[in-house]
């Protein structure tokens, strides 16, 4: 009804998006960040973005994101995982670097980091970054399972069978 404050819309939104409803998230944090960008509303919109496979529209929200704050951690890690998923490789793993940097407690930055990895066949230091996420958030249950799934394939099969079994 419009009562809620720009902090509970933006829970919502964040709920929204994370449930596999962006295009709602992104009616919620539209018009928010029109009316009063901030760095949290511009990644979440942007994730929103991403999320309905708009990704050119993500990257300009997170670039705004990085405008109002340019040590913006999230934004880096946003920019990062659009760019893998747009098969940018190497452009990924400089965002994604960039963020950890400025923030290491990012286990999303890791786990996807790890993906880029494991993407260029280098699966010791994939295992590495996905492991390092587990530590930082034990429920990284993505990158448990891509643990899981890539030391099988390389004939680790205890460290796969510990990872999947978490």
């Amino acid at each position: 009804e419009g009562r809620a404050s720009d902090a509970a819309k933006s829970q919502l939104a964040l709920l929204l998006t994370e449930t596999g409803r962006p295009a709602e998230a992104a009616g919620i944090l539209g018009p928010m960040v029109a009316r009063a960008p901030n760095a949290d509303n511009l990644n979440g919109y942007g994730i929103a973005l991403a999320d309905q496979d708009r990704p050119r529209e993500a990257v300009a929200q997170f670039q705004r994101a990085l405008e109002l704050d340019p040590n913006n951690a999230p934004a880096f890690q946003n920019l990062g995982i659009v760019a893998l998923r747009m098969n940018d490789v190497r452009a990924a793993q400089d965002y994604l670097r960039r963020s950890l940097e400025m923030n290491p407690r990012l286990p999303l930055a890791l786990n996807t980091l790890g993906v880029t990895y494991a993407r260029q066949n280098d699966f010791a230091r994939a295992i590495d970054a996905w492991k390092q996420s587990v530590a930082l958030d034990p429920k990284q249950y993505d990158a448990l399972f891509n643990i899981g799934l890539v030391a099988a394939r390389n004939g680790r099969r205890d460290e796969a069978r510990q990872a999947l079994a978490e």
